[in-house]
């Protein structure tokens, strides 16, 4: 947890809100995608993985922005629960907020009518509700350039049969590729989180401390950057459940992590700094 703390320190000489950036001339027609890739340099977003001895913690964000209006909101459930059979599925979501929600809602939909055996069939079917909903974006706004960040989202996937997993699936890739090394992220905000919580092995910790080291990352992100913002929201996964904690619980742990940045002092990093020293790769 102390070179976790080191790196946080460090991050603060990184401008995160760059002049430059806000001042780059855009090209294209789209006004909108101009607009949506103004604010994309304003704001972030942050979703994490981590893969622990008890089974997989991830956290995010809650702040959310409509892709036209604008209109803001600080209680989205970013993190999203999709399968509690025999193989254990949560998912969370960066981007493009409406279509993301499209694409899981219809991944439920199709997980409801069909008992999927491996983590490989849900893989598939999150493949195709991604496709799908994007096809269904194409066809509705044509002049949508591929490398536009106008309509795009990502999917952090944490799977758990007899293994722990996690998966990154994008809507113009619409392929989860290989399975990702933990910690994994999602968003704009995964350079800062790879930052902090990177080059450390998490797979011997509990699941208490993952959780420590995940919600410590965001509120990091939230204090770094004004558009990083809202309660964070947490799952905890494992061969028998797939839950989302009790958000006051989760408040009390997230309120110990900005005080900690604020302070440089809680109780419990004590705990955290000899198994973070230990476990450097």
């Amino acid at each position: 947890m102390a070179r976790i703390r080191r790196r946080s320190i460090e991050f603060r000489a990184i401008a995160l809100d760059t002049p430059s950036l806000r001042a780059t001339p855009l090209e294209g027609n789209n006004i909108l995608a101009s607009v949506v890739l103004k604010r994309r340099f304003l704001g972030m977003t942050i979703g994490i993985g981590i893969i622990c001895r008890d089974g997989i913690v991830m956290a995010s964000d809650s702040r959310t922005e409509d892709e036209e209006s604008g209109a803001k909101r600080f209680d989205m459930a970013k993190i999203v629960v999709v399968s509690e059979g025999p193989i254990k599925c949560v998912i969370s979501r960066a981007g493009a907020t409406t279509l993301s929600g499209a694409a899981i809602r219809l991944l439920k939909e199709k997980l409801s009518k069909t008992e999927t055996k491996s983590r490989h069939e849900i893989l598939a079917l999150i493949q195709q509700s991604v496709g799908e909903v994007r096809a269904g974006f194409k066809i509705a706004n044509p002049n949508a350039d591929y490398f536009s960040p106008f309509g795009r989202f990502s999917l952090l996937i944490a799977i758990h049969d007899a293994t722990p997993a996690l998966y990154v699936i994008k809507s113009h890739e619409y392929w989860a590729g290989e399975e990702l090394p933990s910690p994994a992220y999602v968003g704009s905000g995964e350079g800062l989180a790879h930052y902090i919580l990177g080059g450390v092995d998490y797979s011997s910790v509990s699941m208490e401390e993952a959780t420590y080291a995940a919600t410590y990352a965001v509120e990091v992100a939230k204090m770094k950057h004004s558009q990083c913002e809202g309660p964070t929201r947490a799952a905890f996964i494992t061969k028998d459940f797939a839950i989302l904690p009790q958000q006051n619980e989760l408040d009390k742990v997230a309120l110990e992590c900005a005080n900690f940045e604020k302070q440089n002092d809680t109780e419990w990093i004590a705990k955290l700094t000899d198994w973070v020293r230990t476990k450097r790769i």
